[in-house]
């Protein structure tokens, strides 16, 4: 993605010690706005596209895509870094 999502943009990061992935949200102002945490990459998902912190269907199938990285990096031990979009 070159253009910035109208929406902002997200921080996805692996939590090992707790089993789960945290994304954080931030406005294009760089602050963040709020944060979701769960173990279910499918929900969170859910949650992102219900709370409107994506407006395109690119910026939807990346985070569908490093979510599902995320997860598979903590039960296949490897080290997750978040792609660009």
């Amino acid at each position: 993605m070159t253009e910035k999502d109208p929406c902002g943009y997200l921080i996805i990061e692996p939590r090992p010690g707790k089993g789960t992935v945290l994304v954080k949200h931030f406005n294009n102002a760089d602050a963040q706005d709020g944060e979701i945490e769960g173990d279910d990459v499918v929900a969170i998902y859910k949650e992102v596209i219900r709370r409107y912190w994506v407006s395109d269907l690119g910026h939807a199938a990346y985070l569908g895509k490093e979510l599902s990285l995320a997860m598979m990096s903590m039960e296949h031990g490897f080290e997750y870094v978040q792609g660009p979009c």
